[in-house]
């Protein structure tokens, strides 16, 4: 089904009396220490953001002086409450890279921001009124989808111009979304405590709600999407959920975890990483035939993975936890960011600049966030 703008605003209304009950629930619950039962949203066209450049995550130069001259993490842009945290990076190329996300209010209530690094400097991007919380970007060729609370899509051809506001049938928060074509994306979502998972799809002009496969978990949410081909999508969730599309249809596939998935990536149908955990981490890695688990007892709950052609794997997570995971392996090797704040997101350019965001998502809102970027290895 395809909703209005006014529609959208209408479900939107609707949603926030549900929301300023839901707000009484303990923050922290779902998608790796974010509320994802945030829905509703005030909302503003380009909010003011703190660029300030901290040290705290390497030297003044970017150069980490205990590791023998390698590009250290380096703290770019600090946001505050008027910000909010930030929870996806990405970019269509070296010259433009974006970071999406935003800030909770009273009552449920949300209001969006998102940020473009152009020219090597990071600034607020423009919003239509009244966006809720974003939680997630991407695109391919020219397409760019983003997703968020109350069901907020946002599409646009191009990098520059006005977002067109979508949604599929949903108030519910929108966690990932992945872009296959102009003309095939997927987007999934939950609140990740009472109703059922949410998934998405566009035809390159309408989206519609794609029924669930019957499963073998109560899971309340999937968090993230992730393709290597049309015919050849993922998605992951509350309750160890793990979904597979084959072109035709979606199955749940079991994996020998109960962990809350949060996040994938990978480089082909035969090397794939997911993470998730809460109290502590956990990795999955897919080898073409099979899932295998591995629980990481010293490393805290993880949020996000990005992975380079070669299979080497960045992951992000609580405690301000960012780790190399090399190609095939399973055992995370840590690298320092100077902060406890969550690490929600990781993205790597082509230049091999490294972008990692999140915020104090842990903690209950108003939230902060926090940009990171690590030079080329």
């Amino acid at each position: 089904m395809l909703l209005s703008a006014g529609d959208v605003m209408r479900d939107r209304w609707m949603a926030a009396a549900w929301m300023a009950l839901a707000g009484a629930i303990v923050h922290g619950t779902a998608c790796g220490g974010s509320s994802a039962n945030e829905e509703g949203s005030t909302g503003s066209t380009s909010p003011s953001t703190s660029t300030e450049t901290s040290t705290d995550a390497s030297t003044s130069s970017g150069v980490d002086s205990t590791t023998g001259g390698a590009p250290a993490w380096e703290t770019v842009v600090e946001a505050g409450e008027d910000v909010g945290a930030f929870f996806s990076v990405w970019g269509p190329s070296v010259d433009l890279v974006y970071a999406v996300g935003g800030q909770q209010g009273e009552g449920g209530l949300s209001i969006g921001a998102m940020m473009r690094r152009e020219g090597g400097t990071w600034s607020a991007a423009a919003l239509p009124p009244d966006t809720a919380k974003l939680n997630w970007i991407h695109g391919r060729d020219t397409l760019r989808v983003v997703v968020g609370e109350l069901g907020t899509i946002l599409v646009r051809d191009g990098d520059d111009g006005e977002w067109e506001l979508f949604g599929c049938g949903t108030v519910l928060p929108l966690w990932g979304a992945w872009v296959s074509a102009a003309d095939d994306v997927w987007a999934v979502g939950g609140d990740g405590f009472m109703r059922d998972p949410v998934l998405c799809h566009y035809d390159g002009s309408a989206w519609t709600m794609v029924e669930l496969p019957a499963t073998t978990v109560d899971s309340k949410g999937l968090f993230k999407v992730f393709g290597v081909a049309p015919g050849d999508v993922w998605a992951v969730g509350d309750a160890a959920l793990l979904l597979h599309w084959d072109g035709s249809a979606w199955a749940q596939v079991e994996v020998d975890t109960q962990a809350d998935l949060i996040s994938l990536w990978g480089t082909g149908p035969a090397e794939l990483l997911a993470v998730g955990g809460r109290a502590n981490g956990v990795l999955l890695r897919y080898d073409g035939a099979a899932w295998t688990s591995t629980a990481l007892a010293d490393v805290a709950g993880l949020n996000g993975v990005w992975m380079d052609a070669s299979g080497t794997a960045r992951i992000g997570g609580m405690q301000g936890t960012i780790a190399i995971v090399p190609a095939g392996a399973a055992t995370p090797e840590p690298e320092d960011t100077g902060t406890l704040r969550t690490i929600h997101a990781v993205w790597q350019a082509d230049d091999g600049r490294t972008y990692a965001v999140g915020g104090s998502i842990d903690l209950p809102p108003p939230f902060v966030g926090v940009i990171f970027e690590r030079a080329p290895d």
